[in-house]
């Protein structure tokens, strides 16, 4: 009997092994995927993954207001639909009764989550 329990964790650790193996394959193929498409997103040529900075690096553009507001923009922007988005979840939450409140909640997930898309 006891035996047998041994051979059953022996089968389920190696089968979660060959799992977690084949899982591991399939998320560094979609991560190189993903990064060639925000390669190409950005336009990037003649970059190094090892690199500390990029090539195409201006140093001049550094420390200048126009960056400086930009950053400022982008960070407001991104509390705004932050907080917009948290208030829509929070408003539904309220205003709906509990058979709609999921199926709205996860709306607004999907929604919010193909807004964001383009813009991040």
């Amino acid at each position: 009997h006891v035996s047998e329990i041994s051979h059953v964790r022996q089968s389920v650790q190696f089968v979660s092994t060959i799992a977690m193996c084949i899982w591991a394959q399939a998320f560094n193929v979609l991560f190189e995927r993903a990064g060639a498409r925000s390669v190409q997103r950005w336009g990037m040529k003649d970059y190094s993954t090892n690199a500390l900075t990029l090539v195409s690096y201006n140093e001049d553009l550094d420390r200048t207001w126009k960056l400086w507001w930009m950053k400022r923009l982008v960070a407001l922007i991104q509390t705004a639909y932050c907080l917009c988005f948290v208030g829509a979840i929070l408003v539904s939450e309220r205003m709906l009764d509990e058979s709609r409140r999921s199926i709205v909640t996860v709306m607004l997930i999907k929604v919010g989550s193909f807004i964001w898309g383009p813009i991040a």
